[in-house]
């Protein structure tokens, strides 16, 4: 076994390192295997940090031609693992607590409370991916979940037309559009007709619809039943 060069390697470096090797061998220890493994945990550090874990999520969650994030997603991706990446960037995703993470949240929601809650959730959606990774057993953030640890965002409703009145002038401003509108007037329609999200009416397909019936049949984007 080869302990080192000199004199990159000092006499006294040596000795200490055969003294070392010594008392490994009477605990029937392997000097070699136990090298070897402690090369593979500094390698392996260096591959489970957050950062490194964040950066493989987030290559997961833009590789897919088919199903790329809109500019403001991604965005909104950034801008959330920003004090995460930040503050535990450098960590091993399996030496940060959630005491930690929670204490970097509240920090956050001192002047902005719903963006501590999305920090709160992207950093579970990151440990949710080192734990299928391998890199942890359990995800921490889990634990705060259930618990009421950080502020709630108070939910803003959107302005409604609550005035049958108010709602007769949207159908006829509706019906006014231009018919180079192509797309836009009919969806506008649908959505006052049906009151699906326009996500479900983008993906509407003729073999939804029964005519006969006068029924369209599909399957929400957001949940699981037809309708």
């Amino acid at each position: 076994m080869t302990l080192g060069q000199y004199p990159a390697l000092t006499l006294e470096q040596a000795r200490q390192t055969h003294a070392d090797n010594m008392r490994m061998l009477a605990q029937l220890i392997d000097p070699i295997t136990q090298r070897d493994s402690e090369r593979v945990k500094q390698a392996t550090a260096i591959t489970n940090t957050f950062q490194a874990v964040a950066d493989d999520w987030l290559y997961e969650q833009t590789s897919n031609p088919d199903h790329q994030p809109a500019p403001s997603t991604l965005e909104n991706i950034n801008n959330y693992l920003a004090p995460l990446t930040a503050t535990f960037g450098k960590f091993p995703v399996s030496e940060i607590t959630s005491q930690q993470v929670l204490t970097l949240c509240r920090d956050i929601q001192r002047k902005h409370v719903h963006k501590g809650n999305r920090v709160k959730h992207m950093a579970q959606r990151i440990f949710a991916h080192a734990v299928l990774k391998g890199f942890i057993e359990y995800n921490p953030v889990t634990q705060l979940s259930g618990a009421k640890a950080l502020k709630a965002t108070r939910t803003k409703h959107h302005a409604s037309l609550t005035d049958p009145k108010d709602f007769a002038v949207l159908l006829r401003d509706i019906d006014g559009l231009s018919d180079k509108q192509v797309y836009n007037k009919p969806i506008l329609k649908l959505l006052t007709l049906t009151f699906a999200r326009v996500g479900d009416i983008c993906a509407m397909r003729w073999a939804d619809i029964d005519l006969n019936a006068k029924q369209w049949v599909f399957t929400p984007q957001k949940g699981a039943e037809a309708r």
